[in-house]
């Protein structure tokens, strides 16, 4: 059976929302899977460490936490999804 998406709204401007991962720099080994993962580009490779940085923190689908569970040493970590549920809504 498929299952259908259901339509996001949110229900206020992005940039107020601090949605976003946060890398710790010192698990990160590198391995790019989350670099690779994102289709919206919310991380970049720093130029010294060859890491992911994320660099377009408002680009990060609010509730998508789809990088994170891909992490292999659980370098990204997210705010609590409990926290900004009321953020969006659900048509």
């Amino acid at each position: 059976m498929l299952q259908t998406r259901r339509k996001r709204t949110l229900l206020v401007d992005r940039d107020k929302i601090e949605w976003y991962p946060a890398v710790d720099a010192e698990r990160c080994v590198g391995c790019r899977i989350c670099f690779d993962f994102c289709p919206k580009k919310v991380y970049e490779l720093d130029a010294a460490t060859g890491k992911p940085v994320v660099k377009h923190p408002y680009e990060c689908v609010v509730l998508c936490a789809g990088c994170e569970p891909k992490c292999p040493t659980g370098a990204i970590r997210f705010p609590r999804r409990e926290d900004f549920e009321h953020f969006v809504r659900y048509e």
